[in-house]
């Protein structure tokens, strides 16, 4: 089910990263879209953008903006992610050939596709999300190489709704679905160790997502290939 859009006020202060692109790994600004329009994670729910004459500002403003400033944007379809039912008439008007990835939970490789087609450059699939994950990778990457795999981990184990993956360690895990053919992978900063990624950056390319500023050295000494991190969007 899909959550409902509430106004928050107690909500975190974004972070103030200026719109423009950074030197070094690539960022990726982390945008999230529900019912057409960008909103804030925050607790319990999720808080509209406001300007400050308190008007919802335009979804298409603001990832033109980013596209200006970046050049790609990775976009979370919560409806896609928590309902099932990814917004793909709005990725066909943002994406226009654009560098978006998509993260929206698709569960089989069908549903990889219909987002490749709406327009994503590369869909996020998740170990979390997917039941037989070996059968529906390789289905997928049959049809596109437009696939990134977001792994869960704790510590150095990953996390998987397939129990043949669940607690298999990362360095494995990720040896074993690269021979699939599949290069892209997303780690999460909050639980992922820093040598951890230095040493899966020498052989795949390695994203890591919710980067914190202060996290920019570590992610520049470790040789990944970029972040995904919030950025300021007013």
């Amino acid at each position: 089910m899909v959550p409902a859009l509430e106004v928050r006020h107690n909500i975190p202060p974004s972070l103030r990263l200026p719109v423009k692109a950074l030197e070094g790994p690539a960022v990726f600004p982390l945008v999230y879209l529900l019912n057409g329009q960008v909103v804030r994670a925050a607790p319990g729910g999720y808080a509209p953008l406001r300007s400050e004459g308190d008007e919802i500002p335009d979804v298409f403003d603001i990832t033109d903006r980013l596209f200006s400033a970046y050049h790609h944007i990775y976009l979370v379809d919560v409806n896609g992610k928590e309902g099932g039912d990814p917004q793909l008439d709005y990725l066909q008007e943002i994406s226009r050939g654009q560098d978006i990835w998509v993260e929206a939970a698709p569960t089989n490789a069908d549903q990889v596709i219909d987002i490749v087609v709406a327009g994503a450059s590369r869909v996020v699939v998740a170990t979390k999300d997917l039941a037989d994950l070996r059968t529906e990778i390789r289905r997928a990457l049959a049809l596109t190489e437009e696939i990134a795999l977001e792994v869960a981990l704790n510590g150095d184990r990953v996390e998987s709704r397939d129990p043949r993956y669940d607690r298999v360690t990362a360095q494995d895990f990720i040896g074993e679905v690269a021979s699939w053919g599949l290069d892209t992978f997303i780690l999460t900063s909050a639980a992922t160790g820093w040598e951890t990624v230095a040493s899966l950056a020498q052989s795949v390319q390695v994203y890591v997502k919710n980067l914190r500023p202060e996290e920019m050295e570590s992610l520049r000494a470790s040789g990944a290939a970029g972040a995904i991190m919030e950025v300021s969007l007013e």
